[in-house]
């Protein structure tokens, strides 16, 4: 019985049992409030929601000039991948590197990584940007 009792205190300690299993039960009572507070809380959460809402659209501002900085850059990197040029001797070398051969294994596994990134890239992007656009087009 002693060491059931160390053991709930160590429970206790660590993460307590009161934060387990009452305020789960307290986030589903209703709140009850006066008519002289509903306005208030009303007005407050009207203001979390529109500082909520400027937040989010910072956020999409900088994340659409990261991705309009990035995408010429990253999708000529990735195309060049795929322009190899024959040489006299028969062997295909890649354009960019002479170093590459275009007929070997690990060339296989970059294009395979490349067509992957064309969908997030070249073609991925643009389509977000048709998107937003899109769906704002009213504004």
């Amino acid at each position: 019985m002693f060491y059931c009792m160390i053991r709930l205190q160590l429970f206790e300690r660590e993460r307590p049992l009161s934060a387990t299993t009452v305020v789960p039960h307290s986030r589903e009572a209703p709140v009850v409030t006066s008519s002289e507070e509903a306005p208030a809380q009303e007005k407050a959460w009207k203001q979390y929601l529109e500082k909520r809402q400027r937040i989010i659209q910072e956020y999409q501002r900088l994340f659409i000039i990261l991705t309009f900085i990035v995408l010429p850059t990253a999708s000529t990197a990735i195309l060049r991948t795929f322009h190899c040029e024959e040489l006299a001797d028969g062997r295909e070398y890649l354009l960019v590197d002479y170093n590459s051969n275009c007929e070997d294994e690990e060339y296989a596994s970059y294009i395979f990584f490349c067509v992957i990134m064309c969908f997030i890239y070249p073609i991925g992007i643009p389509m977000l940007y048709f998107v937003l656009l899109y769906t704002n087009r009213d504004r």
